[in-house]
């Protein structure tokens, strides 16, 4: 069965991975996307269906070590990740490349409230003095002090504390 996948990008398509699937994405290479998946009601202008909000884009040469201590794990938890979007790639120019063009398409729609700071690929990453991060990207609410995860991370994938 092929794994279901959404384009993010023109000619960038990320494999779909539910939460309660990380475990399969163990020492793997790419860039991947903490994303919250609701169902939408139809409204005047709109059909009913699922959409897909990234919460966080980030890359890594290897995912299972990124996810052991992962900042972001929590606050997407907090906001309602259901997915995780990968997209294989192991040369760590195109994963740069990759992770700026995907901040670059989806941070100026609102998307995006978990990245800080832009990264080194984006273009953004140019405009920002260094040494500025907002504590809190605008327009995001603080997260509540207490929180459940939606399933609990299987194995050694707990962040570490």
């Amino acid at each position: 069965m092929e794994r279901e996948q959404i384009r993010w990008a023109p000619l960038l398509s990320f494999e779909v991975y539910r939460i309660d699937e990380v475990n399969l994405l163990t020492d793997r290479a790419g860039v991947y996307m903490f994303v919250k998946r609701e169902w939408m009601p139809a409204t005047q202008n709109h059909l009913a269906g699922w959409q897909s909000t990234p919460l966080y884009v980030g890359k890594t040469g290897d995912f299972t070590e990124r996810l052991s201590n992962h900042q972001k794990w929590e606050p997407a938890a907090r906001l309602g990740m259901t997915d995780i979007h990968f997209l294989n790639t192991t040369d760590p120019a195109d994963r740069t490349r990759i992770e700026g063009a995907i901040y670059d398409r989806l941070h100026p729609i609102g998307h995006l409230p978990l990245n800080d700071i832009a990264p080194p690929g984006s273009k953004d990453a140019i405009l920002r003095p260094p040494g500025i991060t907002p504590s809190r990207p605008p327009g995001v609410p603080p997260l509540p002090a207490t929180f459940h995860l939606p399933v609990p991370l299987p194995g050694d994938f707990s962040p570490k504390k």
